[in-house]
């Protein structure tokens, strides 16, 4: 668990944290319990006010069903559509079969 600190430093790590927490759109007590931390932990790590390790990291990426390449794009600021993607998996999904042969061949000739 990150140790608090008395010095609030926003870092790319925290804002990464944060942006990945809202781009869910979970609350800080939902992605809390997902990753199995006091919700005051997600609170700290996001305003600057905790060291943040690998391991809390790792922790968090998977409590969220991020990917580690996930994380490194958002430290780099390129943040995953997440709700555009969703939106696009359960339209296919509910999709009959001459529609997914179009949307497929789009995407593969794209």
């Amino acid at each position: 668990m990150p140790k608090r600190s008395r010095i609030k430093k926003v870092t790319k790590e925290s804002k990464a944290l944060k942006a990945m927490r809202e781009a869910k759109g979970l609350s800080q007590r939902t992605a809390a319990n997902l990753v199995g931390v006091p919700s005051t932990t997600i609170n700290h790590t996001e305003n600057g006010r905790a060291y943040i390790k690998e391991e809390y990291v790792r922790k968090f990426i998977n409590g969220l069903g991020y990917s580690w390449t996930d994380w490194n794009n958002y430290l780099e600021g390129k943040e995953i559509q997440t709700d555009l993607r969703s939106a696009c998996i359960t339209i296919i999904e509910n999709m009959d079969k001459q529609k997914l042969g179009v949307i497929y061949n789009l995407l593969t000739n794209f």
